[in-house]
């Protein structure tokens, strides 16, 4: 069999990639051939294409550069080994008005992981709903909406392109409940594809070239915040350990190593090597569970997104790991790291079973 998937495999974010190298990755390890499909995306080229100085000189978003550090310098170089070597992809590049004409190269087609139910974050485009794909090829796996509930003006647009799906699967609990609400059908809750690789699988292709040389503590943040940065630097301060900052950001950490242009995989080396990681991001989290490293996690004030990070919270019993002011946890034990691998083995079971009893069959 011959799969497939459509996600955010362009995009500059260590995530994005990585969820799109683990899907095809463990598929393919079943014995089956699968691949990205080379969709270029107009709103991620956009999004990720150097931004002119006039966008830099209203007041906002000057105090946002000011302070709050907002400002990323672009790195397309760090993504460009990994988008190029790491990611099995179509032969073909497709624009949206192309896509049709992949139908007949795979058995299945699959949208997913990511947000990509997200109509905010793709700009509107509903190519990742699969629209041009027959019901009886046409699955998701992980796909994310990334909202807690869909505003009244998209319900119906969403219900009729996720009922026409012959497997449906999801990466949040409130998602299978929106799936429900929309179009009255079960959606199964499965884990993000970067969990479905062991941390062994992952070392496989970890590069350490730019891990210190002593016991630190990695702080990957989506956004700043103060807070964090407090808590983190406290932490590292009571327990000896030595703060690394990833960032492409303007401004640098104080009394931290600042590593910019970091690669995928030197990214893979550093959460592997880490004593401990500090990070608001769901990914940041994500790596730091299948890594089994003592792990801090804050959720982003306002935030929409806090959603997907509440339910790694709450699957992986982290409560006692949450931090809601710099003052939390500094004294607190490490995470245990049982009940985690538990918790973990549980959940990439049941979506083990999704992707052989269901995408596969």
């Amino acid at each position: 069999m011959k799969i497939g998937t459509l996600t955010f495999h362009t995009a500059h974010n260590y995530g994005a990639m990585l969820q799109a190298y683990a899907l095809v990755h463990y598929i393919q390890s079943l014995g089956h051939e699968a691949e990205i499909i080379d969709y270029q995306a107009e709103f991620n080229a956009k999004r990720f294409a150097p931004k002119p100085l006039s966008r830099f000189l209203s007041i906002r978003e000057i105090y946002n550069v000011l302070f709050r550090n907002a400002y990323q310098k672009p790195c397309p170089e760090a993504f460009k080994d990994f988008y190029e070597n790491f990611l099995p992809k179509s032969a073909k590049s497709y624009t949206k008005e192309e896509l049709e004409s992949a139908l007949t190269l795979y058995d299945k087609i699959v949208s997913g992981s990511d947000q990509v139910w997200n109509l905010a974050c793709t700009d509107g485009d509903d190519a990742y709903f699969l629209p041009f794909v027959p019901s009886e090829k046409k699955y998701s796996y992980a796909a994310s909406m990334g909202v807690t509930k869909v505003p009244k003006h998209l319900k119906e647009r969403l219900s009729n392109y996720i009922i026409s799906f012959h497997g449906i699967s999801v990466r949040e609990h409130e998602a299978v409940d929106i799936v429900k609400e929309l179009t009255g059908r079960d959606a199964t809750q499965v884990v993000d594809p970067t969990l479905l690789l062991t941390k062994e699988q992952w070392a496989e292709i970890a590069d350490y070239s730019r891990c210190p040389h002593c016991k630190y503590l990695l702080i990957y943040v989506m956004s700043e915040d103060m807070e964090l940065f407090k808590f983190a630097k406290r932490y590292a301060k009571a327990h000896n350990l030595k703060v690394v900052y990833v960032s492409q950001r303007l401004f640098k950490c104080i009394n931290a190593l600042n590593l910019r242009n970091v690669t995928p995989n030197q990214w893979l080396g550093l959460f592997f090597n880490a004593d401990t990681i500090v990070t608001n991001s769901f990914h940041g989290s994500a790596f730091g569970i299948n890594f089994e490293k003592n792990l801090f996690i804050k959720y982003i004030p306002r935030s929409i997104a806090n959603s997907r990070l509440q339910n790694l919270v709450n699957d992986y019993g982290l409560e006692g790991h949450l931090l809601k002011n710099e003052h939390v946890c500094v004294g607190s034990n490490d995470v245990d790291l049982n009940k985690v691998s538990y918790l973990l083995n549980k959940y990439r079971r049941l979506s083990y079973e999704y992707i052989s009893n269901f995408l596969l069959k």
